[in-house]
């Protein structure tokens, strides 16, 4: 099977800590709250000015492994869906992440960061209507502190229509 992957790069440098009681270690529920995606990961659907029922692609499964991640750590994420219609070329994948209070964005071409897309057993990109698999990367360095990490991915094509929105909050551990 072919992959694509999305690289994030997140970082900050600080002591290792453990979570607090107002901290939730690896936020997620496997689909029982509101929202909440099918897979046991901590991601759901974005809130806001968008509906996931008017996405482009209805995510019926999401996926992320380690669960429990570290400093350092690659995480892999599967998503699983319905392409409604093909995608353009010219779509895009903004990722956004909060640590430690500072934030960070990065706007990519889709393409460029899921190079494939599996549908029908073939990795292709753009992806066309129907089924598919998406796998996306990220990671953590090495020198990151712990605390919760929130992250978000929202796939538009040029004139904003919405492919996909997720974000979560998961706990990394950091440096010994």
């Amino acid at each position: 099977m072919k992959s694509g992957f999305v690289g994030l790069l997140i970082g900050a440098v600080g002591a290792n800590v453990s979570p607090r009681n107002d901290e939730v270690y690896l936020q997620h529920s496997a689909g029982t709250a509101t929202g909440t995606l099918p897979g046991g990961s901590p991601f759901a659907h974005c809130t806001g000015s968008s509906q996931p029922k008017d996405d482009v692609f209805q995510i019926s499964k999401l996926e992320m492994h380690p669960l429990a991640p570290r400093a350092g750590d690659y995480l892999y994420f599967t998503i699983t869906g319905k392409f409604s219609s093909s995608v353009s070329d010219a779509s895009t994948i903004l990722v956004e992440h909060t640590i430690t209070g500072h934030k960070g964005r990065s706007s990519f071409p889709f393409c460029d960061k899921v190079s494939d897309v599996e549908q029908n057993g073939n990795g292709t990109c753009p992806p066309e209507e129907g089924e598919a698999v998406i796998e996306l990367l990220g990671w953590t360095t090495w020198d990151i502190p712990g605390t919760n990490y929130t992250f978000s991915y929202t796939a538009n094509f040029p004139d904003g229509t919405g492919i996909f929105c997720v974000n979560g909050t998961v706990w990394v551990d950091g440096l010994a």
